[in-house]
């Protein structure tokens, strides 16, 4: 066997410090790469918590603010299960009329959205008229569908002898219904 030359040898040495010096270098520039890339991912993830949270902040403040608005809104409209409360106000408007006011029938066209309600009235004339006037002072969108009016003749019906009593019908339709 030959023995390398001194040269040789050291040659050798220093080209596989060499390598292995560079194979750290590159092993060590990829790890730091990772971490770097690591790092950098959860410094966005933390931004974006930031601003998320600045935005639920903000959001909370709009509706803390905007409460008292939204509740006026909300008060526009009825809902499925406000209908009773509605048509009890509608028979309150009957009373504060004078009229004796019965509802005949209440349905719900889901198409359509609206809430209908038949209902006859006996009164004065002046009292339904008062009864209609009264109607979109109520804060809903609320439309007259039908109205029909007649005067009763003296000496018929359960109000016998008393002229000037009228009877109606009328179909009210809520359009401000919610299902």
């Amino acid at each position: 066997m030959t023995l390398l030359p001194k040269e040789t040898k050291h040659l050798i040495t220093a080209g596989s410090v060499m390598l292995a010096t560079l194979f750290a270098y590159g092993a060590l520039f990829f790890f730091i790469q990772e971490k770097m890339s690591e790092t950098a991912d959860l410094v966005l993830k933390k931004e974006d918590e930031g601003m998320r949270m600045v935005h639920i902040r903000a959001l909370e403040k709009s509706l803390k603010e905007t409460a008292s608005e939204r509740e006026k809104i909300s008060s526009y409209f009825v809902r499925k299960n406000e209908a009773v409360q509605f048509i009890e106000r509608i028979e309150e408007l009957g009373r504060r009329s004078n009229l004796s006011l019965s509802l005949q029938n209440v349905s719900v066209a889901d198409k359509e959205k609206v809430f209908r309600l038949n209902a006859n009235a006996e009164g004065r004339f002046e009292d339904m008229m008062y009864f209609l006037e009264l109607l979109p002072n109520l804060p809903y969108k609320i439309s007259l569908e039908a109205a029909n009016m007649r005067g009763k003749l003296e000496g018929a019906g359960p109000e016998e002898g008393r002229p000037g009593i009228w009877s109606g019908s009328f179909t009210i339709v809520l359009e401000s219904f919610v299902d």
